[in-house]
């Protein structure tokens, strides 16, 4: 099997497994979750400042963030 086929197969099931990923995290609750404060201060506009949330799901290994 040459190189290019080879990265082919493993491109295709690359796509599959992201595709069932997908499918898990967008039925999880995303109950069980950690969150980080994220702030932006300091600067010379304070209406430039700016906060916000990330949020990692322990069950899917979802991450978003949120404005505060």
């Amino acid at each position: 099997m040459s190189t290019k086929e080879r990265v082919k197969e493993i491109q295709v099931k690359i796509d599959r497994l992201n595709c069932e990923l997908r499918h898990i995290r967008y039925g999880c609750n995303h109950i069980d979750t950690s969150v980080e404060h994220f702030g932006s201060t300091g600067n010379f506009d304070p209406s430039d400042d700016g906060y916000e949330k990330k949020f990692t799901c322990l069950d899917c290994g979802k991450i978003w963030r949120e404005d505060a």
